[in-house]
């Protein structure tokens, strides 16, 4: 877009329009698990990937939302005491059927961490969108609040602003 070349079907400039300025994490994932990643900003207003607003090819990181106010650092994650995974399940469905856990999905961000870190980034989710609130993080006894970051390579546990 940016250098006027087109595509190898449609050479030349391209016609294009912003459709969302940030990321939906209550959309709808009905029509799909991209539904609420349409944004070049994630949800706190941080810029996703560079981005040239002028055409003229000098694709640059866009500023980002400043004086953002997030929730102390801290995150819900899966208790490691925990040996009996059975309740487990109908807990994450719980968790993921409230809020995002797309980037769990196969080929996203978050899709090659182990099944704690599954579980763990799901109670962290949910716990973030109900803002830290200390009940949002029991999941009938399985997680618990820790103030080291849960965040695993390239997945990131988000923290609500």
């Amino acid at each position: 877009m940016a250098t006027n070349k087109g595509t190898p079907l449609r050479p030349g400039p391209i016609e294009v329009y912003l459709f969302s300025l940030t990321d939906e994490n209550q959309k709808s994932i009905a029509p799909g698990d991209f539904e609420r990643h349409w944004g070049i900003f994630r949800y706190d207003g941080q810029p996703k990937f560079p981005t040239d607003f002028t055409g003229k090819g000098q694709d640059k990181m866009p500023v980002g939302a400043k004086n953002v106010q997030y929730l102390p650092q801290q995150w819900c994650v899966l208790n490691s005491d925990i040996k009996n995974m059975s309740l487990v399940p109908e807990n994450v469905n719980f968790a993921c059927s409230l809020f995002d856990c797309t980037s769990l999905t196969y080929g996203s961000t978050c899709n090659k961490l182990d099944v704690r870190g599954n579980v763990s980034y799901a109670f962290n989710m949910y716990f973030q969108m109900n803002n830290q609130d200390v009940e949002a993080c029991d999941f009938q006894g399985l997680a618990k609040i820790v103030t080291r970051n849960a965040s695993q390579g390239d997945c990131l546990f988000p923290i609500q602003i």
